[in-house]
């Protein structure tokens, strides 16, 4: 197999592939609800759900946005944990990396779309901004081959 070089600054300490910029950049994308969620009940305003309800008027969309987010979550999981004593579900849930996010996206795009599809609601400029970049952010993750070569590498458990 002919693997590209990637510059010294693509790897961690243990001379493994780092996760890239763009691919944080996709995985920010899927958590945005978590991250609005933190921001908005650590203000120090008196309605500390402000923030929360600007971007989620209806409180059901938060939590399917947040169900959408978890398979990034764990894949953020896996990758706190990548070491060389990881457990092997560690290591299952890294190289499903790809896998995971895509199904993030997939769940965003679905979850974006239904209330066009059940509840005959127009799509707007911003959930067609947002299903776009969905559909850019799949193409990436399946076409780079450093994504697929980052959820490839795992550090090797240790030798007793």
């Amino acid at each position: 197999m002919n693997r590209p070089i990637y510059p010294p600054s693509a790897y961690n300490d243990q001379l493994h592939l780092k996760i890239d910029l763009f691919t944080w950049a996709i995985v920010a994308f899927i958590m945005r609800p978590i991250v609005v969620f933190v921001a908005s009940i650590t203000q120090k305003k008196a309605d500390r759900f402000a923030l929360l309800n600007t971007f989620y008027p209806e409180p059901i969309w938060a939590y399917i946005s947040v169900a959408a987010a978890i398979p990034a979550m764990l894949l953020v999981f896996a990758w706190w944990k990548r070491s060389p004593e990881a457990p092997p579900k560690v290591r299952w849930l890294w190289h499903r990396g790809r896998s995971l996010i895509a199904a993030s996206l997939i769940l965003n795009i679905v979850f974006l779309a239904l209330p066009t599809w059940f509840l005959g609601q127009h799509f707007t400029a911003p959930i067609i901004a947002q299903i776009g970049l969905c559909a850019i952010a799949l193409y990436y993750v399946f076409r780079s081959a450093r994504v697929r070569d980052t959820f490839a590498d795992f550090p090797d458990p240790p030798s007793t």
